[in-house]
């Protein structure tokens, strides 16, 4: 129930916030209010952050995902409306892949890698 409640108000809050805020700000402030209450939840409830075992691969095309949104979101804009996606944007975005890719890469290998064993 409360899991409804909390997607349900997140929508009427994005709602009102396109009004005055731009879409990828209005994103980014949800995510940077978002993820240190998730923290401070965690902690609070001593809910390890590591999870161990076969649910890592589950975690990582999770991250994945999340992480890509802006670049779907990006070129979504610019397919169905039209939008032009400005130099400072493409450069975000390369800079979201790369970021995915120095950091996810190495635990997909040792994945990998332990599957093979």
């Amino acid at each position: 129930m409360s899991l409804c409640l909390i997607w349900g108000f997140s929508w009427v809050a994005i709602k009102f916030s396109l009004e005055g805020i731009p879409r990828f700000l209005g994103a980014g402030l949800r995510f940077l209010v978002a993820v240190p209450l998730l923290y401070l939840y965690l902690r609070i409830r001593r809910i390890p952050l590591v999870i161990p075992g076969q649910v890592y691969a589950l975690v990582f095309i999770t991250a994945v995902l999340i992480y890509i949104l802006p670049i779907v979101a990006a070129l979504s804009e610019w397919f169905i409306y039209g939008e032009l996606i400005a130099m400072n944007t493409v450069i975000g975005m390369i800079l979201i892949f790369l970021g995915i890719a120095i950091a996810e890469l190495p635990k997909y290998r040792s994945l990998s890698a332990r599957r093979a064993q």
